[in-house]
């Protein structure tokens, strides 16, 4: 059945059959080409049309949604009849967004109906849609999308990436195989030193212009090293690599993150706009980092950039969620968001920062969902909290959503050191804390606070369970921290389980007098390593004890 309304062009039924049979379209896709909104990129997407029901151009989650409009929004139906494809204008009463107008190669579609022939452009506002007879193209390959709409499988380029015929990749990739060793040993003043040796020779033989991606690859290691070490010229070498190559994009997020460490949000925030501006689409990564790291910067510049006041104890926070939100892109965002947060040292030294999640937020605003995060040092004992708040599934761009999910695989398969520090903690506010401290331990432990942080350790024998009490200067990456009446104990994380409802008590006399009440054992005694202070005193008070015996023993005589 041919779609209701008037045919505004060439009708299948006035012309030769031979002709209508050389125009039969059993097969047909949509290409939808535009700029994504949230980082400028131009944007390509595609689905095959049916041939056996009536497809929605609008917001809708099962037609072809187009990004950015509400849900019930109606725009245009594209029908198949008698071998044919038809486009309908939406009646008003259906259309839920009339300001987006509606014309076929160029020509204004206000009422009706017309048949689509292959390569006709349908614009919808500032959408351009073209149709396509056939099959989609298998070169590059599709890739699915939450929604009816497909990805071309465009090359994900790494950073600095070469053509094969560009001789720098030769370079990096020999750069890399050297500096592998120092960067597992994290000796990162090595690297560097091995990036500006590099730097040198490469301009003795007055090869920068052959081996220009080589140099800038050198250049963003040299900063990322700077960074890690914390240089004295760490800010001077990040101006000087602005003013060098201000067109790079993954050189320009390298410096973005740097100036967030420097805590120079506005200039943070420019950088990453520039990084956006200039960047290819391509290099998703640096576009992504770029993308989420304006939004930490302007994030950071809106509350006067100062994160350390908001700090508190984790036990000190309680069900108090009325904190800052931050206002995100896409699902899968926050792991990204974190990572920028993480290398930008936005919350604190990175080596000492967890990200935990600590479930959904109720009650999410326009059609946004939201999480609740609790950004925890371990090695203070204080966590800052934040809010993260974006669009659905059913609302968020589509490629944005593939692209996402394509870089969080690749920091999976190639980053994992950075998602351990990811925690699940939504069990932990119903959870009672590993263990309990009494009065007694927390004036013991109060007196020892210049030893190091406490930390417990468990061990399971078949003869029973042996604890230990050590005091080193930091919680070890892993650790439970649990806070109690302002004193920090770090929990080995393989014991928290076996510690769950202990409670360490500390008797009156000795300062290493602690014992450990667990549920099922009964109490045990907690070994304390005598600091080296107190070995030299005993050693001192032995001394005393033997001149004094021996000059008993010669008196007596």
């Amino acid at each position: 059945m041919i779609p209701g309304g008037c045919v505004t062009r060439r009708s299948a039924f006035v012309e030769p059959a031979r002709a209508t049979y050389d125009r039969v379209f059993m097969h047909a896709f949509i290409e939808l080409a535009y700029q994504r909104h949230e980082d400028d990129a131009g944007v390509t997407l595609v689905a095959t049309l049916p041939t056996v029901r009536a497809l929605t151009i609008g917001g809708s989650a099962s037609e072809l949604r187009l990004p950015g409009l509400p849900p019930d929004a109606a725009l245009a139906r594209i029908s198949f009849a008698h071998s044919h494809f038809f486009l309908e204008n939406m009646p008003l009463a259906e259309n839920a967004a009339r300001d987006y107008p509606l014309a076929v190669n160029a020509q204004p579609l206000s009422d009706g109906v017309t048949e689509l022939d292959d390569g006709d452009a349908i614009t919808i506002g500032r959408y351009e849609l073209r149709f396509h007879a056939g099959e989609p193209p298998r070169d590059p390959p599709l890739i699915d999308t939450p929604l009816r709409w497909k990805l071309p499988a465009t090359v994900f380029e790494r950073p600095y990436e070469v053509a094969p015929d560009d001789p720098s990749g030769a370079y990096m990739e020999e750069f890399m195989l050297a500096a592998r060793p120092h960067v597992q040993a994290e000796r990162f003043a090595d690297v560097r030193r091995l990036a500006e040796t590099e730097l040198r020779r490469v301009k003795r033989a007055e090869e920068p212009g052959t081996l220009e991606r080589y140099c800038r690859f050198l250049w963003t290691t040299r900063l990322k090293m700077a960074r890690l070490t914390n240089d004295a010229d760490f800010a001077a070498l990040t101006r000087e690599a602005l003013e060098l190559y201000p067109d790079d994009s993954t050189l320009l997020v390298t410096v973005g993150i740097n100036q967030l460490k420097q805590r120079d949000w506005i200039a943070a925030s420019r950088t990453f706009e520039h990084a956006i501006a200039v960047g290819t689409f391509e290099n998703f990564q640096s576009r992504h980092d770029a993308r989420l790291g304006r939004i930490v910067a302007r994030h950071q510049l809106a509350r006067g950039g100062g994160a350390a006041a908001e700090a508190r104890p984790s036990a000190g926070w309680g069900d108090d969620w009325d904190v800052p939100e931050l206002r995100l892109d896409a699902p899968g965002d926050e792991l990204l968001l974190w990572r920028v947060c993480h290398y930008g040292e936005v919350f604190g030294p990175a080596e000492q920062l967890r990200y935990g999640y600590c479930g959904e937020e109720e009650g999410g605003a326009d059609g946004y969902d939201a999480q609740r995060w609790e950004i925890r040092d371990v090695r203070r004992g204080v966590a800052f909290r934040r809010i993260v708040r974006y669009p659905s599934l059913l609302r968020a761009d589509p490629s944005l959503i593939v692209e996402i999910a394509a870089f969080r695989d690749a920091l999976e398969k190639f980053d994992r050191e950075w998602m351990r520090l990811i925690v699940d903690r939504t069990g932990e506010a119903r959870a009672a804390p590993p263990i309990l401290l009494d009065a007694g331990a927390i004036r013991a432990l109060r007196t020892r606070r210049g030893g190091g942080v406490p930390r417990l350790s468990l061990e399971m024998r078949t003869t029973g369970a042996r604890c230990r009490l050590d005091f080193p200067p930091a919680p070890l990456p892993g650790d439970v921290v649990i806070v109690q009446d302002s004193v920090s104990v770090a929990i080995a994380a393989a014991d928290a389980a076996g510690l769950s409802g202990a409670t360490l008590v500390h008797l009156p006399g000795a300062i290493s007098r602690f014992y450990l009440s667990l549920p099922d054992r009964g109490w045990v005694r907690v070994h304390v390593p005598l600091r080296p202070a107190w070995k030299w005193g005993i050693g001192l008070l032995a001394g005393l004890l033997a001149a004094v015996a021996a000059a008993a023993v010669y008196l007596w005589r």
